[in-house]
C-alpha cells in the first residue's frame, strides 16, 4: 500500500496570459510521502497546486488524485475526491468576518455527516487541539468551556498568523 500513487501529474501544461508557466511537468506522490515544492517567486508552485486541487483548469496534461482523473471527473466524483483532502493556505484562507468557532463549524456543517451537537463537540475538540499545539499541553476536558468562551468570540482577523494556520488546519475534515 505504501507504493500506492496518491497524486499523479503527467505532462502538465499551464499557459497564463500567453506565458508558459508549465510545459511537460510530471510528478508522482506516493502514500505517506511528505514533499516540499520549492522555487523562486513566479516559477509556478501555486499554479501547480491550483491545478492539482482543481482551482484552475490546466492547458493540458493529466492529473489523477486517489486514482481518479480529476480533469475528467464529474462534479459529484470530483467533490467526493476533494472531501478526502485538507488544504492549508499560507494566509489561513479563513472567513475573516466569522469567529474561530464559526470557521471550524462551517467546514463541519458542509462536509461532516453528523448532528449539530456532534459538530459543536468536534469543533470544541479541534479548538482545544489548537490550544494544546500553541503550548498549553495540559488541557483538561473541563477547560473546554473556557476555550469556547475565549477563542470562538475572537474573529479570525484578530488571530496571529500562526494561529490562523493552526485554525485552518483544524477546518480540515478527517475521514
Amino acid at each position: 500500500m505504501r507504493d500506492e500513487n496518491i497524486i499523479e501529474v503527467r505532462h502538465l501544461q499551464n499557459n497564463l496570459g500567453g506565458q508558459w508557466v508549465h510545459r511537460d511537468v510530471n510528478l508522482t506522490i506516493k502514500r505517506g510521502e511528505i514533499i516540499a515544492i520549492i522555487g523562486g517567486s513566479g516559477c509556478g508552485k501555486t499554479t501547480l497546486l491550483r491545478s492539482i486541487l482543481r482551482l484552475m483548469t490546466p492547458t493540458g496534461g493529466d492529473i489523477s488524485v486517489f486514482g481518479v482523473d480529476v480533469l475528467k471527473a464529474s462534479p459529484k466524483t470530483l467533490l467526493s475526491v476533494q472531501k478526502r483532502w485538507g488544504v492549508m493556505f499560507q494566509s489561513g484562507a479563513l472567513f475573516s468576518s466569522l469567529t474561530v468557532m464559526e470557521n471550524v463549524l462551517y467546514v463541519l456543517n458542509e462536509y461532516a455527516s453528523v448532528s449539530y451537537e456532534s459538530q459543536n463537540e468536534l469543533a470544541k475538540l479541534k479548538i482545544a487541539m489548537i490550544h494544546a499545539a500553541i503550548g498549553k499541553m495540559n488541557l483538561a476536558r473541563t477547560e473546554f468551556t473556557q476555550i469556547s468562551k475565549t477563542y470562538p468570540g475572537t474573529t479570525a482577523a484578530q488571530l496571529a498568523n500562526i494561529r490562523l494556520q493552526q485554525l485552518a488546519n483544524a477546518t480540515s475534515v478527517d475521514q
